[in-house]
């Protein structure tokens, strides 16, 4: 379904023969061909139950919940009444993630979700390559909010994401970390020890020998 979260919904139960009605859709998602950039819209009145949250609030929580999993939040530059920004680095040196979250009238947020990389003038800018471990962070957020859920994921201490950023700036410096786009990362081969999150994990190259770094041209 290529990530669309589809529900039926009966409107008229006795000329439909349904007997109960289906939950509405959650989220719909759409990736945008420029960059690694994905959009979501996020039902938020499934998060506002019981949380006494408003809309923007009860997804701005959950998106921070799932990114403190994979990256570390720096402040936040804009902190709107229908709009939110969350800036996070990751591991991998010089990466990160742009996060716009944004209130629609119908109880929906929009959310879009950049890869992005620092220029040395501390700008940000998006990118059609990015480091496995950033992507692999980026769809484990995506799925989780597909989900309306966490990532079941431990959220990273600052112990934790400086030793990770140690080893990803060595195996940068060896070039044995290089910037994928979405198709080389689709076909990396993934960790067989999912639960040894102690070390950073770059992806080796494939049986054949073949250099998996994306060729999008250079980033």
């Amino acid at each position: 379904m290529n990530r669309l979260v589809l529900a039926l919904v009966c409107t008229l139960a006795t000329s439909a023969g349904c007997a109960h009605s289906v939950d509405k859709e959650v989220t719909r998602e759409v990736a945008r061909p420029d960059g690694l950039t994905y959009t979501m819209q996020v039902d938020a009145t499934r998060l506002e139950h019981g949380s006494g949250l408003g809309p923007l609030a009860a997804v701005t929580g959950l998106v921070e919940e799932d990114l403190a999993a994979f990256f570390r939040e720096r402040p936040s530059t804009t902190q709107g009444a229908t709009r939110r920004e969350i800036v996070a680095e990751a591991p991998a040196p010089g990466y990160g993630v742009h996060v716009v979250i944004e209130a629609r009238p119908d109880d929906y947020c929009v959310v879009v979700l950049d890869i992005v990389r620092w220029k040395d003038d501390g700008s940000m800018e998006t990118v059609k390559l990015a480091p496995y471990s950033v992507q692999f962070g980026v769809r484990a957020i995506r799925d989780a909010l597909s989900a309306l859920r966490n990532t079941r994921r431990p959220p990273l201490t600052l112990e934790r994401f400086d030793s990770l950023r140690a080893q990803a700036t060595e195996l940068a410096r060896q070039n044995a970390d290089p910037p994928l786009d979405e198709t080389n990362f689709a076909r990396a081969p993934r960790s067989l020890s999912g639960s040894d999150e102690a070390r950073y994990y770059a992806p080796p190259t494939d049986n054949a020998g073949r250099d998996l770094r994306g060729h999008a041209g250079d980033e």
